[in-house]
């Protein structure tokens, strides 16, 4: 039987195999795009942790780590339009199958894509007022997870949001019931299902976060319906209301 007590950080996803089958990997990454539409909770995150606390007017520059075919940040793109923002969105991803499914299209003027990893990013010295990544913490081991993190608060202008999943049998079970389907047409059943049983519980990442040295901003790790959970890094001058010093220390871990 499954323990889901602890991640089974030794569970390897398909898709991440060199010699996988290349037809079902490019299926995976185009059923990525209404899958995260389905479970990733982007409108939520976006519009209750982001936009309440960053005025509209002007051009706010958003970076998406791991951000497969830029679906997330077309979406989220979209979302601060309807609300009168301006994103101009860079995405970063090291795949090879990535940077060659987005060379065969076309991207608008608004978007850029760069074939490198995040401390790449923190090496040239550059920020973004917002970064974002979806679905990476699981892929990561708690010392990576520390390099990343050290390497957000460095990149990071005003603030960012890891949007990942939270490890439970109910979202495994839920989750391999609704897609299997799509079990022998590409890899999202069964790497799904994995990345689950691979992903950490809010507890877990507030014990990493703790070994972090003090910077100028507070991280919060909270539950997001449904069975995800978002870790936020805000600036200290970019806290809001919610966040003020009035409530909270200028550098800690909030529940």
């Amino acid at each position: 039987m499954i323990n889901f007590a602890r991640r089974d950080n030794h569970l390897r996803e398909l898709m991440d195999d060199p010699h996988c089958d290349r037809t079902k990997l490019m299926r995976t990454y185009r059923q990525f795009r209404w899958i995260n539409r389905v479970v990733a909770s982007w409108k939520s995150i976006f519009t209750s942790n982001l936009l309440r606390s960053i005025k509209p007017g002007g051009t706010i520059t958003l970076l998406d780590v791991g951000c497969g075919l830029l679906d997330n940040g077309i979406y989220l793109h979209e979302l601060a339009a309807s609300h009168g923002y301006q994103l101009e969105v860079t995405g970063i991803d090291p795949s090879d199958t990535v940077a060659e499914m987005l060379t065969n299209h076309s991207l608008p003027s608004y978007f850029s894509y760069r074939q490198c990893y995040l401390h790449d990013i923190r090496e040239a010295g550059e920020t973004f007022d917002i970064v974002i990544s979806n679905h990476l913490l699981h892929h990561l081991a708690e010392e990576q997870l520390t390099l990343v993190f050290g390497d957000l608060q460095r990149v990071t202008g005003r603030i960012a949001l890891m949007n990942d999943l939270r490890r439970s049998m109910f979202s495994w079970a839920g989750f391999g019931i609704a897609t299997l389907p799509l079990r022998w047409y590409s890899f999202l059943s069964i790497d799904g299902m994995r990345s689950i049983r691979r992903s950490y519980r809010p507890a877990e990442i507030r014990e990493i976060l703790a070994t972090l040295p003090d910077s100028d901003g507070i991280w919060t790790v909270r539950k997001v319906f449904p069975f995800r959970m978002v870790v936020e890094f805000r600036k200290n001058e970019c806290q809001d209301h919610e966040h003020s010093t009035d409530n909270f220390p200028r550098t800690g871990i909030l529940a």
